[in-house]
């Protein structure tokens, strides 16, 4: 099956290249980049601050609980998730030969990640020891989670990166697996300045200047932990999400907010028909004691006078919080008594639908051209780290260089380099270059639609046409003609040098856009 035009036409230059190339560094560099473009799915890491809930959200991405959570030992390695036929776990130590393991309990990481023949070493005693969980990334450089998942296998490979306490505590693994994504959920608990500053250092030291507003969308996490009671945190969510998405303008498309913990569950394997009855049984016990009781989690835990007992209470407040039981017993008193009822409420309060339409959108969707982008820059640097070929060969480089001049001026892959320029001059806020443009709110929004527009209507802010195929051409080049024009009028007055890239970025990705729209069917 194809995984795309652009990354189908880079893969076949790559075939080109692999035969002008003898054994060595830059042949074996084209051959991972053919391989790669053969996957169809795109790879989107999930990052951020430490204890930010990024496992509880790769479990709700997976719709299956896989990744380690609650600061166990190894949330603290690379985990990659695949899907394959069986389960099992490929560990990568930094020293000696990749091995597999079973994998644990429903296909998830298990504790010990040692060869199950070579355990010279007593197992971790206790879970969420960091020295065990310092001892272990120390071993370990990665695992891939290889098991059978629909979502998987239609739509993406997900990669949970341990949490960025600062940047220096991120190692090369880390980095590597950043780099090597094609889009990244920024996760923020708390959102500060400082997430400028990470996501703008991330970029440089991952290797990764193209994360950007096009590859980068920002998850405002744990909502439900921002206030102190579990009443409506949603007015209070969306002004913190709305604030941080126009602080971090350029750097990522948007802030979400979500509560991760009743996403994990609503999307997960795990809440059953005996939760169901369990909730009910709180519902109809005595009221006015179970609110006092879901004040905060710990007064939940020692109610020992309501309708469930230790192990019970724990069960639910691991999977739902005191925000997912407070609103569930709402939801139960206005007629939610089934289990698929409580699960579709769960998903709603969960505010993590948007999230999913995003990554379907824009980077599911968008995989062709975020894969191409990357294997671009990868395949040119190869091409000129290899060694000297034959004349036949350099006619072969010579041409399959043209052809890579030529499918960088496609208006996908100029978005690319757009969405990059953005980035840069958003990371450069508080200069005089970032303060003008930032200044220039209808600029900074036109930037933003081209860098993260999901087709050519979109990128020149036209809507879509429910008119035939020409008339709608007609009319996003009509618009991509008139912002043309903006932006050269724009390129007319003084600028800096970095402001002069993200304007002749949209110059050019406006003119490619123009072009295509009026060219013959």
């Amino acid at each position: 099956m194809s995984a795309g035009p652009l990354c189908d036409r880079v893969r076949a230059m790559c075939v080109d290249v692999e035969g002008v190339f003898g054994p060595g560094p830059a042949r074996d560099e084209v051959v991972a980049i053919r391989d790669r473009l053969a996957e169809r799915t795109p790879r989107i890491a999930v990052g951020g601050k430490l204890k930010a809930g990024k496992s509880t959200l790769v479990n709700a991405l997976l719709g299956q609980r896989l990744a380690a959570t609650n600061g166990t030992e190894t949330t603290m390695v690379v985990a990659w998730f695949r899907d394959h036929y069986q389960s099992r776990i490929l560990v990568r130590p930094r020293d000696g030969a990749p091995y597999y393991l079973p994998a644990g309990p429903g296909g998830r990481i298990p504790a010990d990640l040692r060869r199950m023949d070579d355990r010279t070493t007593a197992p971790p005693d206790r879970e969420g020891d960091q020295e065990v969980a310092a001892e272990l990334a120390r071993r370990v450089a990665s695992v891939t989670v290889e098991v059978p998942n629909k979502r998987l296998a239609e739509r993406h490979i997900i990669v949970d990166t341990p949490g960025l306490g600062s940047l220096t505590g991120l190692d090369d693994s880390s980095l590597a697996a950043l780099a090597d994504a094609d889009a990244l959920l920024y996760l923020m608990p708390h959102p500060s300045l400082q997430d400028r500053q990470v996501l703008t250092e991330l970029r440089a030291a991952a290797g990764a200047a193209r994360l950007s507003a096009a590859t980068v969308l920002g998850v405002l996490s744990q909502i439900d932990l921002l206030g102190e009671r579990p009443d409506d945190v949603w007015p209070g969510a969306r002004r913190v999400a709305a604030r941080s998405a126009g602080q971090l303008r350029g750097l990522l498309a948007d802030v979400i907010p979500v509560v991760g913990l009743l996403a994990e569950t609503a999307f997960g394997d795990e809440f059953t028909e005996a939760d169901t009855r369990r909730l009910l049984r709180l519902a109809d016990s005595d009221r006015a004691a179970a609110r006092r009781a879901l004040y905060k989690a710990e007064s939940f835990l020692t109610w020992d006078g309501g309708p469930l007992d230790e192990a019970e209470r724990q069960r639910l407040l691991d999977m739902l919080g005191v925000y997912g039981l407070t609103h569930l017993l709402a939801a139960i008193d206005s007629g939610a008594r089934g289990t698929r009822a409580l699960l579709d409420t769960m998903e709603e309060l969960s505010g993590i639908r948007p999230v999913l339409d995003h990554v379907d959108r824009h980077f599911v969707a968008g995989a062709d051209r975020l894969r191409a982008q990357t294997a671009l820059g990868r395949l040119e640097l190869a091409m000129s780290h290899g060694a000297a070929p034959s004349a036949d060969g350099r006619q072969v480089l010579d041409r399959v260089r043209e052809e890579l001049a030529q499918l960088r001026r496609h208006p996908l892959l100029l978005q690319i380099e757009a969405a990059a320029a953005l980035a840069a001059l958003a990371g450069a806020a508080g200069t005089a270059a970032g303060g003008r443009l930032a200044a220039d709110e209808t600029a900074a929004d036109e930037l933003l639609a081209l860098a993260t527009g999901s087709d050519l209507a979109a990128m020149v802010g036209c809507p879509p046409a429910a008119a035939g195929a020409e008339v709608a051409g007609a009319e996003v080049a009509g618009a991509a003609e008139a912002a043309l024009d903006r932006w050269r009028t724009r390129e007319s007055s003084p600028t800096r040098a970095l402001e002069r890239r993200v304007i002749r970025a949209a110059i050019d990705l406006c003119q490619a856009i123009y072009t295509q729209a009026t060219a013959p069917a």
